[in-house]
C-alpha cells in the first residue's frame, strides 16, 4: 500500500527529532540566612540526587542570601548549605516533577560552629565552590568530582552552565562561551570540543574558572563570558610518581588508567603523564507527538518514537614538558600536550505513524552511526621573569597546535509494511567530514603593582589561525553514491589578530587589528564553482568591567 505524502511528512520531521531532549522549565530557588535572619552572601550550596547523593550542580548564594539551580532533571533531590565558621545545613527531600517543575526551598539557616576554648585545631579544606571578586571557581582536585567523571560532566555540575546532549555548552543561558584550557584557547568547534572534554578525565582536572565579566585581558570572542579548565601541576621537590586506575558502571562500563611522572630540583622540572580511557554510554530515548491538521482542534495522528544508541569513546592523553630555572627571577619552559581517540555514535530507531484510531499509515525503521577520530597537538614554549619587586612580572608565550578531526556518517531507513516486512521503499545517505586547525600563538603579558592594593596590568598578543573544513554528503540511488552538491562544500578561513591591551584598578581598555579572509567554495552538479573569498580589517577597543 503506498503510502499518504501527508504521512511522510509527518514522519519525516519525527525522524528529524531522533537526538532531540526534552526538558522541563525546572526552577529551585533558595535562601540562606544566620540565626538572626541575616543573609549569608558566598555560601556554597550543592544539589544532590536524593537517591544516591551524587552531585547534580552546585552554586553560591548572592549578596540577599538567594541561590538557584535551573534545568534539573526532574527527580529527588536534597540542597546541602556551607559556609566558614558555621555547621553544614541540609535541606528535607524535595521532588520536581511534571506537575511541580518549580519550587520555593523553606529558608536554610546556618548555625556558628561548635568552639573549643581549651583546643584549637585549624584545618583548611578548599570549597567546592568559591566566590571571588571576579570569577567564580569550582575546585575539582581532592573533591567528590575528581574520580568518576570526564570533564564535560564536571562542567555539567558547574555553576551557571548548562550541556545539552549534543554536548553544547551554554552560560547564564547563553551560548558561545568562550573555553580556555589552561589559560588558553582551544580553537575547536563545538562538536570537537565536546569530544575532548569527554575524554578528559576530571582526575586531571584542578579546577574550574567561570568569568561571566571578563576584564581586557582575556580574550572573550562570545558574549557570554569564558569558561577556563585548570590541568593540576605537580610541584614536588625529587622525583615522584603515581599510577592509578579507576572502574565505574552505568549502563555501560568505564575505565582508566593513566601515570604521572615528575622530577624536580633547584634548576629543573621535569614531568610527564600519559593516560588511556574507555566511557561506554548507552541513551534509551522515547517520544510520542501527535499531530493536528490546519483548521482542526484535535490530533487526528500520532507517532511513536524509540531509539537507542550506543556511544563508545577510547581516548589517550599525553603530556611532557621542563622547566628551567636560570636563576630565582627567570623560568623558561617547554610543554608538549596530546589527544587522540575515537568516538561512535550509533543508533537505532522505530518510528510508527498512526491515525488517532491506530491505523497504521507509515513505519520506518532508521540506523544512524556517526564514527569520528581526532588528533590534537599542541607545543607551548613560555619564559617568565620575576622583578625584584613583589608582584612585578612579565611572561611571553608562543604557542603552535594542529588539530585534526574525521567523520564519517551514515543514515539508513527502511520502510515497513502491514505484515512486518521491509518494502522496497529505502533513503540511504552517508557523510564525510574532515577539518584541520593550525594555530599560531605569541603573547606577553607585564603586571606592575601600584601600592598594596593596586596594579597595572598590560601586554600584547598576536595570533594567525587557518581552519579548512570540508563536507560532503552522498545519496544512495540504485547502487550508485550521488553527491548531494546543495548540502556539500568546502569552507577556508584565516584569521589574523594583532591586539594589546591596558588595565589597572577601576579602568580597562582594549585595542585590537583583526583580519580575517575566507573562502567558501560550494560544487553544484559536479562543477566547482570560483570560491567566494571575504575578508575584512577591523580595529576597536573594548572597556569591559576590571578588577
Amino acid at each position: 500500500m503506498p503510502f499518504p505524502t501527508q504521512s511522510l511528512k509527518h514522519l519525516r520531521w519525527a525522524l528529524l527529532l531522533i537526538t532531540s531532549t526534552v526538558y522541563a522549565q525546572t526552577d529551585l530557588r533558595g535562601r540562606v540566612t544566620d540565626p538572626a535572619g541575616i543573609a549569608i552572601e558566598f555560601a556554597t550550596l550543592a544539589l544532590y540526587s536524593a537517591v544516591d547523593s551524587t552531585l547534580v550542580k552546585g552554586t553560591v548564594s548572592d549578596s540577599l542570601g538567594q541561590f538557584g539551580f535551573t534545568r534539573i532533571p526532574l527527580g529527588a533531590y536534597y540542597v546541602e548549605a556551607r559556609f566558614v565558621g558555621y555547621q553544614p545545613q541540609r535541606s528535607a527531600r524535595f521532588t520536581l516533577s511534571e506537575k511541580q517543575p518549580q519550587r520555593l526551598l523553606p529558608t536554610l539557616q546556618l548555625q556558628p560552629g561548635e568552639q573549643d576554648l581549651q583546643t584549637l585545631t585549624v584545618t583548611a579544606k578548599k570549597p567546592l565552590v568559591e566566590q571571588r571578586i571576579d570569577r567564580t571557581v569550582m575546585n575539582i582536585e581532592n573533591s567528590i568530582l575528581s574520580e568518576g567523571n570526564t570533564a564535560l560532566e564536571v562542567l555539567e555540575k558547574a555553576p551557571g552552565v548548562t550541556v545539552d546532549d549534543e554536548g553544547n555548552i551554554t552560560l547564564k543561558g547563553k551560548q558561545g562561551a568562550t573555553i580556555m584550557i589552561n589559560g588558553k584557547l582551544t580553537y575547536l568547534s563545538q562538536k570537537e570540543l565536546a569530544t575532548l572534554l569527554r575524554g578528559t578525565s576530571s582526575s586531571a582536572l584542578s579546577k574550574v574558572e567561570i568569568i561571566t565579566n571578563p576584564s581586557a585581558k582575556y580574550d572573550a570572542a562570545g558574549n557570554s563570558g569564558i569558561i577556563n579548565i585548570q590541568l593540576k601541576k605537580n610541584e614536588m621537590i625529587g622525583f615522584n610518581g603515581n599510577v592509578y586506575a579507576n572502574v565505574a558502571r552505568s549502563r555501560k562500563n568505564r575505565y582508566g588508567t593513566g601515570l604521572n611522572l615528575n622530577y624536580r630540583s633547584n634548576r629543573l622540572n621535569v614531568f610527564g603523564s600519559y593516560d588511556h580511557a574507555y566511557r561506554g554510554e548507552k541513551e534509551l530515548l522515547s517520544y510520542t507527538r501527535r499531530f493536528r491538521d490546519p483548521g482542526e482542534s484535535s490530533p487526528s495522528r500520532i507517532s511513536f518514537q524509540n531509539t537507542v544508541t550506543d556511544e563508545p569513546l577510547y581516548t589517550n592523553n599525553f603530556k611532557a614538558g621542563i622547566d628551567y630555572f636560570l636563576d630565582s627571577r627567570n623560568t623558561l619552559g617547554l610543554v608538549i600536550n596530546g589527544n587522540v581517540g575515537t568516538y561512535a555514535n550509533n543508533g537505532n530507531t522505530s518510528n510508527l505513524l498512526q491515525t488517532i484510531t491506530r491505523h497504521t499509515l507509515a513505519d520506518a525503521r532508521s540506523t544512524n552511526t556517526d564514527d569520528s577520530r581526532w588528533s590534537n597537538l599542541s607545543y607551548n614554549l613560555n619564559y617568565t621573569h620575576r622583578f625584584k619587586q613583589e608582584g612585578r612580572e612579565l611572561t611571553t608565550d608562543w604557542d603552535y597546535s594542529a588539530n585534526g578531526f574525521q567523520s564519517n556518517q551514515l543514515l539508513d531507513t527502511r520502510y515497513v509494511d502491514e505484515t512486518g516486512a521491509f518494502t522496497s521503499r529505502r533513503s540511504t545517505r552517508r557523510g564525510d567530514i574532515p577539518s584541520t586547525t593550525y594555530v599560531y600563538v605569541g603573547k606577553a603579558d607585564y603586571t606592575h603593582p601600584l601600592g598594596t592594593k593596586a596594579k597595572l596590568e598590560t601586554g600584547w598578543k598576536s595570533s594567525y589561525v587557518t581552519v579548512d573544513n570540508e563536507v560532503k554528503y552522498d545519496t544512495l540511488s540504485g547502487t550508485n553514491w550521488v553527491r548531494d552538491f546543495s548540502a556539500s562544500n568546502h569552507f577556508t578561513y584565516q584569521e589574523i589578530i594583532h591586539a594589546g591591551y591596558v588595565t589597572s584598578t577601576g579602568s580597562s581598555v582594549r585595542l585590537a587589528y583583526r583580519r580575517v579572509c575566507g573562502g567558501n567554495t560550494r560544487i553544484r552538479k559536479g562543477i566547482r564553482l570560483r570560491p567566494i573569498h571575504w575578508w575584512f580589517v577591523s580595529i576597536f577597543n573594548s572597556s569591559p568591567a576590571c578588577f
